[in-house]
């Protein structure tokens, strides 16, 4: 029988140093002796590196794919059945596509778990223990945002787990989730230092936090956080220079995959050279690409594949994968804040947020918002400016309700907006019980 946390406890934890000439050698069954995980600044450095690889291999991986997948802008159009199942809103609980999100995540949350354990007890001057533990603190927090939207209550594990007993832990409502979040969030912004390029800053928290309080509906906390932000990032000219496989100046936190260090990410999107085209644009959001809007150009209407799938071309580096998803970025935060602004009968200044982004992309076709067309106006503009990214629609979809009248239109019960507890994590935690509908 498989078991998710004898994975996270032996093998995520051997490869804890792997940027080190030679890895930690433990056997599975045995605790972690963290004391000797981080004991100075040169062997936190390392563990931070080991901490920024699995943000590459989570958000920079097929998680957020698969959340694409699961809303109303994608279309499996490849072969992996797991991946037509969420395609279909029916996942079960042993879908390997949920599997694997599930068990990045923790394995995430249990690395950085180290570092916040055992950084305070480092004594070396030439460490900045308190940036190091801003980062890891955000980084778990933004792990649960995800991890909650997508399975509604997950377990809250905050320290490290040292033996396979203490893996045993009940599921956490969604609302505490992201009321910890938000919590650790705001603790972190008070921990961070400094930072440097494609790392935690006050930045990258300020707007994590725009998002979860747009999640949550705290409209003016949402407001306040995106204010921290959105005056130090201007808007990149050209729409597609997003994606043009550089660090944009739009880019709030952005993954910086390169030659030696790749992804995999064009090989699900495109079928040629060697590529799966797993998935394409769906119908509704070919819809909503209208004629003269600049993002039309992030599908490619000029070949199509053998069933007739456009293609997606944000990300299109197959020979090295060094296509560089980014995870927040200005747009997103304006358009929040437009609708924190319209949320607050502040029409005008929502309507100015709000056409900052649509006119980059559409010269002249600015909309004026008011109470009866804003939501729906900032949902169809979100979609289309952030199609693909980071999974940014299925969120949107989650916190509006959209995400259930899709299930629903797909045939499913309306729970199934929320994928299933993996079969492995529910045979581990013997504290742990299914979502409804599975």
């Amino acid at each position: 029988m498989k078991n998710t946390f004898k994975y996270i406890l032996g093998l995520i934890l051997i490869s804890w140093f792997f940027a080190c000439e030679k890895p930690l050698e433990l056997n599975p069954a045995q605790s972690i002796d963290s004391e000797k995980l981080i004991v100075d600044a040169s062997s936190a450095e390392v563990a931070m590196n080991g901490l920024y690889s699995n943000v590459q291999d989570l958000f920079g991986g097929t998680m957020t794919i698969t959340m694409d997948v699961a809303s109303d802008i994608t279309d499996h159009t490849g072969t992996f059945p797991s991946w037509n199942d969420i395609d279909m809103s029916n996942p079960f609980p042993d879908n390997t596509g949920i599997d694997d999100g599930w068990v990045a995540g923790y394995a995430l949350i249990y690395n950085a778990n180290v570092v916040l354990d055992v950084l305070p007890t480092v004594d070396d001057p030439a460490l900045d223990a308190a940036q190091f533990l801003g980062e890891a603190r955000a980084i778990r927090a933004w792990t649960y945002f995800y991890l909650a939207n997508i399975f509604g209550d997950v377990p809250l594990i905050n320290t490290p787990v040292s033996v396979l007993a203490d893996v045993n832990v009940a599921k956490s409502s969604a609302s505490d989730v992201f009321n910890f979040v938000a919590g650790e969030l705001t603790k972190s912004l008070a921990e961070l230092t400094g930072g440097v390029s494609g790392r935690i800053n006050a930045d990258v928290v300020n707007a994590m936090l725009a998002k979860v309080y747009a999640s949550t509906g705290n409209w003016s906390a949402a407001a306040d956080a995106a204010d921290a932000v959105i005056p130090n990032y201007t808007l990149v000219g050209n729409y597609m220079d997003l994606f043009n496989g550089s660090i944009s100046s739009e880019a709030i936190f952005q993954i910086d995959f390169n030659s030696t260090d790749g992804n995999s990410l064009s090989f699900y999107y495109w079928d040629t050279p060697g590529g799966r085209h797993e998935i394409g644009p769906s119908q509704t959001i070919l819809d909503a690409l209208t004629i003269g809007d600049a993002r039309s150009a992030s599908v490619d209407t000029t070949i199509n594949s053998a069933n007739g799938d456009w293609y997606i071309t944000k990300y299109a580096d197959f020979a090295l994968g060094t296509d560089k998803p980014i995870l927040l970025r200005l747009a997103d935060i304006l358009l929040i804040k437009a609708e924190a602004e319209a949320e607050a009968g502040n029409y005008g200044d929502a309507t100015t947020y709000f056409n900052m982004v649509r006119e980059r992309s559409v010269p002249g076709g600015g909309i004026t918002l008011d109470a009866s067309n804003f939501k729906d106006a900032i949902l169809n503009e979100r979609m289309i400016e952030l199609a693909w990214e980071a999974g940014h629609r299925w969120i949107d979809m989650q916190r509006s309700g959209l995400a259930a009248s899709h299930v629903a239109a797909n045939g499913q019960d309306g729970c199934k907006a929320k994928w299933p507890i993996p079969r492995a994590e529910i045979d581990a935690n013997t504290a742990m019980v299914q979502n409804p509908c599975y």
